[in-house]
């Protein structure tokens, strides 16, 4: 009752209310905070499709600290693992904390590929399957088998791989 009462008492045609009222709708039908409420220009409002545009980089670090933060819970919920481990025996857990952030940045490398993959094409098929074989190539690149082969062939890119492969730098990681 309350809340109609505002959006009511906001009905006023000058630009000073209307900024007022979009302020409320935006913070009552968005769940926006003040901060955001605040920073946000009439401009910035689509009134007719009920959308608000936000600049580039803020909906790209957006879908992006999101989807991190989705992994990020989903390691969490491995965590019981760590409690029946130490129930069972004496593990260094150092090395588990390590090799929890380890999986956490590597999970934020992957998940860098396929926005990055995400961009350059329209077709969301065509990114997925991009993205996995980026992601293939920086894990595999790092591989007993490939470093072997390269460094017999051409020793200098055999070192290039060892350079950019995910695995190799979440192994040192992990070790310390």
């Amino acid at each position: 009752e309350e809340v109609d009462q505002l959006v009511g008492s906001l009905n006023n045609p000058c630009r000073a209310m209307r900024r007022a009222c979009a302020i409320v709708r935006c913070a009552l039908d968005l769940g926006l905070r003040s901060i955001e409420v605040a920073q946000l220009s009439l401009d910035d409002i689509d009134w007719h499709a009920g959308t608000i545009t936000l600049p580039q980089w803020q909906a790209v670090l957006g879908k992006f600290l999101a989807a991190w933060a989705f992994c990020a819970i989903a390691l969490l919920l491995t965590f019981p693992l760590v409690l029946t481990v130490n129930f069972l025996g004496n593990p260094d857990n150092g090395v588990i904390a390590a090799g929890y952030a380890g999986c956490l940045l590597v999970a934020g490398a992957y998940l860098a590929i396929g926005a990055a993959m995400s961009a350059m094409t329209k077709n969301q098929v065509v990114a997925f399957v991009l993205a996995v074989a980026v992601c293939f190539v920086f894990t595999a690149a790092g591989s007993p088998v490939i470093t072997e082969f390269l460094s017999q062939r051409l020793p200098v890119l055999a070192e290039v791989a060892r350079g950019v492969s995910i695995t190799e730098r979440f192994n040192s990681l992990v070790r310390g």
